[in-house]
């Protein structure tokens, strides 16, 4: 599960006012993996994700929960370290993704309006966590790769120059890296990498550096 919203203000230098808030990260991201272990070389697995943001600002308005995306997969699973300090497993499967959004520019004009997509492909996902710098440092990274086979829009968009970009492998490459400086005080390095043709054709980085404190009770 991971939630995250944080917000920001500047200060003008010679006003000294505040501006208004601005939203500096918004995601939902929330899974459930049901994993089968039978002690052979892979175990089954069944999983379904729930993709969102808590608000939704495009076009002027302010939706809550907008645009979701359901994702049900299901597949073969692999773990190659299951350990204390790390561990390492990858997946690969067949996933069905359905993406309800009602606040979606529709047109050159500023129109919003509903789009609803639903595309089935193949989806491979590898996580990883382990220690690094003398176990001073902790890795965490999880890549997930999605070859869509199937889109409910195919026949619509044929003919135009966006007509294929659904076919492209979308990427989610995201790493993390923590040290804890002292007991209490942890500082957190994100790094997020995404690509989606359909999205931007550039792809898309996120970076992200904070500190907080940290206390175990056990």
């Amino acid at each position: 599960m991971l939630l995250e919203y944080g917000q920001q203000q500047n200060q003008d230098n010679e006003t000294n006012h505040y501006s208004k808030p601005n939203e500096t990260s918004d995601r939902i991201d929330l899974m459930s993996t049901l994993l089968i272990t039978w002690h052979a070389f892979f175990d089954p697995y069944v999983s379904g994700r729930f993709e969102s943001y808590f608000t939704d600002n495009r076009g002027g308005k302010n939706l809550m929960l907008n645009p979701m995306i359901f994702t049900e997969s299901t597949g073969i699973s692999k773990t190659f370290w299951d350990e204390e300090t790390r561990d390492w497993i990858a997946s690969f499967g067949f996933s069905v993704r359905q993406s309800i959004d009602s606040n979606y520019p529709i047109n050159l004009d500023g129109g919003f309006g509903d789009h609803n997509v639903l595309d089935g492909g193949l989806q491979l996902q590898s996580e990883m966590t382990t220690p690094i710098a003398k176990d001073r440092i902790q890795l965490a990274t999880k890549l997930t790769l999605y070859q869509a086979l199937l889109n409910s829009e195919s026949d619509d968009l044929e003919g135009e120059i966006n007509g294929d970009y659904w076919r492209a492998i979308d990427l989610d490459w995201e790493t993390s890296l923590t040290a804890n400086i002292t007991r209490l005080v942890m500082v957190n390095l994100k790094f997020r990498l995404l690509y989606d043709k359909e999205i931007d054709l550039g792809g898309r980085l996120r970076q992200a550096l904070s500190a907080g404190l940290t206390y175990s009770f056990i």
